[in-house]
């Protein structure tokens, strides 16, 4: 009877867990597809990229685009702005650098057309927290690596911050807030920003400003998306990806086109905007899933010998990340894999309960 007990716990264990990884795997490769297939809309038929579209570049890039073949012409259009006197705030040069870097580009120093070089991180310090949008603000913080810098740049964001309003860029938009609490460290602000956003929800996404009409619109469906997959951190929320997931349902639901885009507004055309705000926000909701599925594989009980976790790895969930200036991605399931836990466990009680039987038959026998 042991012998029979001991067998049906392995089947068990075994069989439920194959649903869970294919209901994950199922998951992360729509939302990969809905990327590549937002990438090849919005750039399939580009020539070049050059540092004036560094922002574009990075979105190629982190949604799996081939930087080799736009490499040698974007250095050189980097070293072109700089020649023209075009590198003037940090944003600019915090984006850059991530493009270059992803390139496997030299920044530290970085050389120039006249052979001299400059450390692009201390020129982005050199010139403060100066950004063509506050939205670039969370590149910066990707760049940088200077504290005292980075504590200035959360001050910058604090500063056109209101509680129970938002954040302030010609009007308390949702998609300001949004971004806001996808920047902020401060987990109170962070709060406060959510709670704000979700006064815009209407049944078919989110709307941008009450002032402007209360019909949700793509753009602002998709920066809440980026928002709770940026919120998706062990520290913030105990990896709970439930809000991220009813922000995508919205998004692809009322906004995805057949054709790789998004549109921005309800039953409306391709527009460039909202499909680089969706791309942006599923590259984010992507990795939040797929350190979700790590967590799952790296979160097994300790064995009965010994209190280290299993793994040996406690941090090695909070250290991936998807895209590749992503710093703080750490997610959990999403909510969609509940009914394939439930099958799983259902079809292994049914399978040991077979098991169990034919066992007890042959010992009868």
């Amino acid at each position: 009877m042991k012998k029979t007990i001991a067998i049906i716990v392995s089947l068990l264990l075994i069989v439920s867990m194959i649903p869970m990884a294919a209901s994950a795997s199922e998951k992360t490769d729509e939302i990969k597809a809905r990327i590549e297939a937002a990438r090849d809309f919005l750039y399939g038929e580009k020539t070049e990229f050059t540092a004036d579209e560094s922002y574009d570049f990075m979105l190629y890039l982190d949604a799996g685009g081939d930087g080799a073949k736009y490499k040698d012409a974007y250095v050189q259009s980097v070293k072109d702005a700089f020649d023209a006197g075009k590198m003037t705030t940090a944003d600019k040069i915090a984006l850059a650098g991530l493009c270059l870097e992803e390139l496997g580009v030299e920044t530290i120093p970085f050389e120039l057309n006249d052979g001299s070089t400059v450390d692009l991180r201390d020129k982005m310090v050199e010139l403060g927290v100066s950004v063509d949008s506050p939205y670039n603000y969370l590149y910066i913080q990707f760049f940088a690596s200077n504290e005292d810098y980075l504590q200035q740049v959360q001050d910058a964001l604090k500063a056109n911050y209101t509680a129970g309003k938002g954040y302030d860029y010609y009007g308390f938009g949702t998609d300001n807030t949004a971004n806001f609490a996808a920047m902020i460290n401060e987990k109170a602000l962070k709060d406060d920003a959510a709670a704000v956003v979700e006064k815009a929800k209407v049944d078919k996404g989110y709307y941008y400003l009450e002032e402007y009409g209360t019909d949700a619109n793509g753009n602002s469906t998709a920066s809440v998306l980026y928002m709770y997959a940026r919120l998706c951190d062990l520290d913030y929320n105990g990896n709970d990806t439930t809000d991220a997931d009813a922000a995508y349902k919205l998004l692809t639901e009322n906004f995805a086109l057949e054709n790789g885009a998004f549109s921005y507004e309800l039953g409306g055309e391709a527009n460039n905007y909202a499909t680089r705000d969706a791309l942006k926000a599923m590259i984010y909701y992507l990795s939040a899933c797929e350190a979700a599925e790590m967590s799952e594989d790296t979160t097994e009980p300790a064995s009965e010998e010994t209190t280290a976790p299993a793994t040996g790895t406690d941090n090695a969930v909070t250290e991936t990340t998807a895209p590749a200036t992503q710093s703080d991605n750490a997610q959990s399931t999403p909510a969609t894999g509940d009914s394939f836990v439930a099958c799983g466990i259902a079809g292994a009680a049914m399978l040991a309960l077979g098991v169990t039987l034919a066992l007890r038959k042959k010992e009868e026998k």
